[in-house]
């Protein structure tokens, strides 16, 4: 077969097969056939998606006071965090799984009409994030938090403590589609995979969690759900001149 042949074979094909797939969300991916002297290659992008159930979850909880003097903000913070601190270890949080995550004291200002800004006191901020390692105790702990003197739950996130097993499973599927999109690509162009020449995986970022503010003490029904693993690669395949 004359090379110019094989190359308008390979463009026809590439084309069509980026039709079919571009319009399904499970094999999304840019294909292309790319060829010189030396090897010709076949390059493929797939991605997978692994659902798991979460076992860890991790909490942002802050204590916001003000006071005219930045002092008196700042003890009347301390006494509501300590206070927090230790309802927190009574319901068998570990100081392991507490970590200070935010620490600020600054002036509040007014402004009013036709007048310069006015210092009208002093905020503090103590923010604690909890990793939670029992999920069953969230609701309770948000309750029991706010209660102690929390009043922002800024933000609630789930993982799985060990990825690993779940990371592989993802990346096994990512490969397996790969190939097969290869292997479809290059029986319909007349040609046969012979080796890969490069393969990059990437990790993609499921998303980021929803922030509240709490206000009150509540019976707070938290669902853990599921979190997904996903996982992108590029495969170069060598395919036979």
């Amino acid at each position: 077969m004359k090379r110019e042949h094989w190359l308008y074979i390979c463009s026809v094909v590439a084309v069509g097969m980026l039709l079919f797939f571009g319009g399904n969300p499970g094999l999304a991916g840019v294909i292309e056939a790319q060829g010189d002297s030396a090897q010709r290659t076949l390059t493929v992008r797939a991605s997978a998606e692994v659902a798991a159930v979460p076992d860890l979850a991790t909490i942002q909880l802050g204590v916001h006071t003000r006071d005219e003097t930045a002092e008196r903000a700042l003890a009347d913070n301390s006494r509501q965090m300590e206070a927090l601190l230790s309802v927190l270890r009574t319901l068998g949080i570990e100081d392991r799984d507490m970590q200070t995550s935010r620490l600020s004291v600054s002036p509040v200002y007014e402004y009013r009409e036709r007048e310069e800004r006015q210092l009208v006191g002093f905020q503090a901020e103590n923010g604690l994030r909890v990793a939670v390692r029992d999920l069953d105790q969230i609701g309770t702990i948000i309750d029991r938090s706010v209660r102690a003197g929390a009043n922002r739950v800024q933000g609630i996130s789930f993982s799985v403590s060990d990825m690993t097993a779940h990371e592989d499973d993802a990346l096994r599927r990512a490969v397996a589609g790969a190939r097969e999109k290869a292997e479809v690509l290059a029986d319909e162009a007349g040609t046969t995979i012979v080796g890969i020449a490069s393969i990059d995986a990437t990790r993609d970022d499921p998303g980021a969690p929803v922030y509240r503010e709490a206000t009150r003490a509540f019976d707070t029904p938290v669902l853990p759900g599921e979190v997904s693993v996903q996982t992108s690669v590029e495969i170069v395949f060598e395919i036979s001149r």
